[in-house]
């Protein structure tokens, strides 16, 4: 009796497994995950057959990948491809291994043609796979909306995002929008994201500064006490004369400031 096994997520490239099975290839000067699967098989204690026993397959992948534990190496001859019994299709098995492989070059192929549809629709160990996510965010910065969650909290990752689009800021960790350089980044291009910044950065003149300067009218966002700073409200006065209605009734009342506004 033949049974599917659920399979569970790709293993990465960069897996012990992975990389054993793709230096035991370049022995023999082979590249390739199809050379590289014909070379694995050629290792088997049966060269050629359909099908290996678990205890077969866990002690040849202990052998080709010395990195792995007992306990490891019996985990990846157990839950993937179609078992009978203690039996593992070995063709199976190796499309599992190799299955990240095909996914993210298809993905990396639709992100340059429909970004924000491919990574809507790819699998969640591909938004939790930091290279990526972060090749994802720096076509489209919006990508992050469907990074994982420990991935919108990477620095690196979300200024990348950032960059190439000030709005994927809403979607950054809530420990980053308290990151100065960070936001810095997203309202030197976007003042109006200073909404989702910290409340003590929507009080820190230098960030407030910077927002005025690219939007006058993101003083509405700064926190009370520098809509009242002659030198915050003259900066977005002189890039938006309408900002002069954000700003406390005693600068409305200075004549420098209405005639930098007018």
């Amino acid at each position: 009796k033949v049974e599917l096994v659920p399979h569970p997520p790709a293993i990465p490239t960069a897996h012990p497994l992975r990389a054993a099975m793709a230096a035991a290839a370049a022995t023999q000067h082979a590249t390739g995950p199809d050379v590289v699967k014909r070379c694995f098989k050629a290792c088997m204690p049966q060269p050629g057959s359909v099908a290996v026993s678990q205890v077969s397959l866990s002690k040849l992948i202990r052998h080709l990948a010395p990195a792995l534990n007992e306990a490891e190496a019996q985990q990846l001859a157990k839950v993937s491809g179609f078992s009978g019994g203690d039996a593992v299709n070995i063709e199976k098995w190796l499309d599992w291994v190799y299955a990240e492989v095909t996914i993210i070059q298809d993905l990396e192929t639709k992100l340059a043609q429909d970004c924000k549809r491919a990574i809507s629709g790819a699998p969640a160990c591909l938004k939790a796979d930091r290279a990526f996510m972060l090749k994802a965010v720096q076509a489209w910065g919006r990508s992050l909306e469907h990074a994982s969650e420990p991935l919108r909290c990477d620095k690196e990752v979300v200024l990348a995002a950032v960059n190439q689009d000030p709005g994927a800021l809403k979607y950054a960790g809530e420990n980053l929008k308290s990151c100065k350089d960070l936001i810095l980044a997203a309202v030197q291009n976007d003042g109006m994201e200073l909404f989702d910044a910290s409340k003590d950065l929507k009080a820190d003149k230098e960030v407030v500064l910077a927002a005025v300067r690219e939007n006058g009218l993101a003083l509405a966002r700064a926190d009370e006490s520098l809509k009242g700073d002659k030198e915050v409200v003259l900066a977005a006065v002189q890039q938006d004369g309408s900002a002069l209605g954000q700003a406390t009734p005693g600068m409305q009342n200075d004549r420098e400031v209405v005639l930098a506004a007018v």
